[in-house]
């Protein structure tokens, strides 16, 4: 057991200060989980594809579980108009704020015990509601119906990472903050390669090296000690 150990210990990178790309990932994962051939002509179980998959798959389970990537987007405010689109790469809202007033959340449900009618109601926008039929929708309470009670509203919201294709790609938007955290990716990628190759000891040490890096991640997203990824603005 400890030989076994010391074995896995062997695979496991240093967490390096600088970013890595797509094929630097997939070579790592390569690396991790013994892809590769010893006659040397370069013929693997697995195709730069699939890795791409896997590696992609582990940055969105990363991002939906840890919220590290904040933006922030303006809109202006319309006559008569209550439902704004939010950007395509929206994940969940964190606040919004108009007239450097915050705009509190409320809930579809709260909203119905105002009434039938709290949708004709107008004024200076004083809340906010994301209905889950559209997440795609920010809608304002009351809307506005005048000038008076127009304005831009900020919108700062954890965002989506952008997919990986090209060999050059740097995971998590390219944030410098995250560098650390890409090799992570590669664990992942690596337990599903060992899965499929039947070395679940193996498997089950990365997958478990790719949660704990998720864990750490976590930690520094909530407490920003040392992480305090810059807000980037979002579309216009």
């Amino acid at each position: 057991m400890k030989k076994l150990l010391l074995s896995f210990l062997l695979f496991i990178p240093i967490p390096p200060a600088y970013s890595l790309t797509l094929s630097q990932l997939i070579s790592e994962s390569r690396a991790l989980s013994l892809d590769n051939d010893s006659s040397g002509s370069s013929r693997y179980r697995f195709s730069d594809s699939q890795i791409t998959q896997w590696i992609n798959d582990a940055q969105r389970v990363s991002v939906l579980s840890t919220r590290p990537i904040l933006r922030h987007y303006t809109f202006e405010l319309a006559l008569n108009t209550t439902y704004y689109s939010l950007p395509s790469d929206f994940l969940q809202l964190y606040r919004a704020r108009i007239k450097n007033q915050r705009l509190d959340e409320l809930s579809i449900l709260a909203l119905d015990k105002k009434g039938d009618k709290w949708e004709e109601t107008t004024g200076q926008p004083t809340n906010y509601f994301v209905d889950f039929t559209s997440r795609t929708k920010i809608g304002m309470y009351p809307w506005p119906a005048d000038s008076s009670s127009t304005g831009t509203v900020t919108v700062d919201y954890f965002s989506q990472a952008i997919d990986l294709s090209s060999a050059g790609d740097v995971p998590y938007n390219s944030i410098t903050e995250m560098y650390p955290y890409h090799y992570a990716l590669s664990y992942y990628a690596a337990a599903r390669m060992c899965a499929l190759d039947a070395r679940t000891d193996l498997a089950a040490f990365y997958l478990q090296s790719f949660n704990q890096a998720l864990q750490k991640m976590s930690e520094e997203a909530k407490s920003r000690p040392s992480y305090s990824p810059n807000l980037s603005p979002g579309p216009r």
